[in-house]
């Protein structure tokens, strides 16, 4: 699963499809080395958020989230993961937060106003 074209962001769509998939163990194989390649590319951290996220480890899935939108402060999806995993958190107001940069940055969120 190597990286083409740009570091990190080649293969991380193959990842999410995985992680939608529920095959999350091929996923994480495929993120570890991802991650290795490129530890700093916010669509890595964007993938392993989600990954964590369906696994249920909420404050790994929130680190990520975080590095994703401080490596890309204009990822609205960034965002939009940090308001999932807020929610699943019970953090209602740091959701709400997230979700409202999230709809700024253009994100078309079920919660962003139409």
């Amino acid at each position: 699963m190597g990286v083409p074209g740009r570091r990190g962001a080649a293969d991380t769509g193959d990842v999410l499809a995985l992680v939608r998939d529920g095959d999350l163990a091929k996923a994480e194989a495929g993120l570890r080395e991802l991650l290795a390649e490129s530890p700093n590319h916010f669509l890595v951290h964007h993938a392993c958020g989600e990954l964590w996220l369906k696994k249920g480890d909420l404050d790994f899935a929130l680190a990520h989230a975080k590095r994703t939108v401080e490596l890309n402060p204009s990822s609205g999806d960034g965002y939009w993961l940090l308001s999932r995993i807020y929610a699943s958190k019970k953090m209602k107001r740091e959701s709400g937060d997230a979700l409202g940069k999230a709809c700024r940055l253009g994100h078309k969120a079920a919660g962003c106003p139409k």
